[in-house]
């Protein structure tokens, strides 16, 4: 989106309607493109309802990793002064594109490290550039290890073990399918959760949170406009 409006401001153009004409962009995108997909269903099948909503913002192959260290917190008081390793273990074909990345969001060693220290995930640490640079972040990082493992083929999942000095205890946990795709959707609960981090960021948590009061009941709102004035950035 953002390129696109970048070239639109330069002054590039583009045809009218990139379905018409030949070659269009059908059939840049299928040798056999079929016009009625475009309309089946219409009214009756929402491809919103099918589409992967992630549960953190952070590169898909982190996502399982990062629920893994939240369902650790919810069952353990974890010292991260006591923290002796940790090692991350994620699909082989994906572990790459996670490992030691530039971009915090999308490096798994730094949403591990961040989300132990904070005592859970937000939005804000995941996009913290500084902080995947801080000192005491960087200590934790090179405790963590990343794997990649063949039984985790195709699958969003991961493994997490976290060692406490002395070997005195080892906490583990495997997510096998994050939460957030159509076939393993996030609740209402968990989607407000979500919500509330994003938008509270930026118009802050109270608004943030009467936002979601309305969209749970939007059924009964007679005025769009109140949704409006609350996300309104001033």
């Amino acid at each position: 989106g953002i390129l696109a409006a970048s070239m639109v401001r330069t002054g590039c153009d583009g045809v009218d309607d990139p379905f018409s004409g030949s070659p269009n962009w059908l059939q840049a995108m299928s040798d056999a493109p079929d016009l009625s997909e475009l309309t089946k269903g219409l009214g009756t099948q929402f491809e919103v309802m099918l589409a992967t909503i992630k549960k953190y913002a952070v590169g898909s192959p982190s996502q399982a990793a990062v629920e893994a260290v939240v369902q650790l917190l919810a069952k353990h008081s974890i010292d991260v002064t006591r923290v002796s390793s940790i090692e991350v273990a994620l699909p082989s074909e994906s572990a790459v594109v996670v490992d030691n990345r530039a971009m915090p969001n999308v490096n798994v060693q730094y949403l591990v490290a961040g989300t132990l220290l904070d005592g859970g995930f937000s939005m804000k640490m995941s996009q913290d550039h500084e902080r995947l640079l801080d000192p005491g972040v960087q200590d934790l990082m090179s405790k963590v290890a990343l794997i990649g493992v063949e039984e985790f083929a195709h699958l969003r999942a991961a493994r997490v073990t976290i060692s406490l000095e002395g070997g005195a205890e080892t906490l583990v946990r495997t997510v096998r399918d994050v939460r957030g795709t159509p076939k393993n959707p996030m609740s209402f609960d968990e989607a407000r959760t979500k919500a509330e981090d994003l938008i509270g960021a930026v118009i802050g948590r109270e608004r943030a949170v009467q936002a979601c009061d309305l969209v749970s009941h939007f059924e009964d709102v007679a005025d769009f406009g109140q949704l409006l004035a609350l996300l309104e950035v001033a």
